[in-house]
């Protein structure tokens, strides 16, 4: 059920049976599902498989004084709905699996390097300053200062 069917369901039952405490375990999922929202923080199954007892108790304890959610689910929550289904996570994590590889790679660049004797180091900073183009030698002067 698409949220604003919930949410008209819920606005309904709230309104017919006031007292909580006569409800079936089908109005207790129903609520707590549009209190919740459309986007909840805690996965629906495990509150709509719950035993009545569990969606009682979550009700009072939780739900019951929590304010509805507003406004409903914008064009804006469906476009980051569709780049994240459409691999950006996935991406970010292979992104931060990358930048510590580059870590460790430059980490034992860094180690050859002072393995060098001082004059052979020196020769090789040389000739990788030398390549540089103006704006990436003004970024390491600046760095190093």
């Amino acid at each position: 059920m698409a949220h604003d069917g919930v949410a008209t369901a819920a606005k309904e039952l709230l309104q017919s049976k006031k007292d909580h405490t006569k409800w079936r375990k089908p109005d207790y999922q129903l609520a707590i599902q549009w209190k919740q929202g459309p986007n909840p923080s805690e996965p629906n199954n495990e509150k709509t498989d719950a035993r009545k007892d569990v969606l009682v108790a979550l009700w009072k304890n939780k739900y019951k004084d929590l304010e509805a959610p507003t406004g409903g689910w914008t064009d804006q929550d469906e476009e980051k709905l569709q780049a994240l289904k459409g691999g950006e996570i996935e991406c970010f994590e292979r992104d931060v699996g990358l930048q510590h590889c580059f870590e460790t790679e430059n980490e034992g660049i860094a180690l050859r390097l002072l393995a060098f004797t001082k004059q052979r180091r020196k020769n090789v900073l040389l000739r990788v300053l030398r390549a540089l183009d103006d704006g990436e030698m003004e970024d390491i002067q600046s760095d190093l200062l």
